[in-house]
């Protein structure tokens, strides 16, 4: 996204930032805020501004808003209070947002906690969550080595304490 190249290269987020939130907007299609909730996140706290638009997409039809949303606030704000709901609700509604949500819970760290035994029940898992009954699927193995991976980081992660 261009807006996210701007900030890298001149390092003041106000110009991306004045585009990514027209992205934010309602009526915005669920790719276009996707891509933008992404671009957020990855600018972290600069994007403080963004924050109260982001909140509207927690509560989206859309799954996939509300996890980008989410995620991109959980960067931008570090308040698990109101991410880590969306993120667990997400992680039940549909196993295919586990890498994203497993991604963000190892980000998370210690304030994500509630999520453990979510991803300790995914670990134990004999078949994994994005087993099909065809066998089609040509990332399927790769996604699940992910998920696995992400899984892991999250409990490490967990398992440390900030003093």
């Amino acid at each position: 996204m261009a807006a996210r190249a701007t900030w890298a290269l001149d390092g003041s987020p106000d110009e991306a930032l004045d585009a990514l939130d027209r992205w934010l907007r309602p009526g915005t299609s669920g790719g276009e805020w996707c891509a933008a909730a992404l671009a957020l996140g990855a600018i972290g706290p600069a994007a403080a501004r963004s924050a109260p638009a982001l909140r509207a997409g927690l509560g989206a039809r859309d799954l996939w808003v509300r996890v980008r949303s989410a995620a991109a606030l959980w960067r931008i704000t570090g308040d698990a209070a109101e991410t880590l709901p969306v993120l667990l609700a997400a992680w039940e509604e549909n196993r295919h947002t586990r890498v994203a949500v497993a991604e963000c819970l190892a980000e998370m760290g210690p304030a994500a906690s509630d999520a453990e035994p979510a991803i300790r029940a995914e670990l134990a898992r004999r078949r994994r969550h994005n087993a099909r009954e065809d066998g089609a699927g040509s990332h399927d193995v790769h996604d699940d080595e992910k998920l696995l991976t992400l899984c892991r980081a999250a409990l490490t992660q967990m398992e440390r304490r900030t003093y």
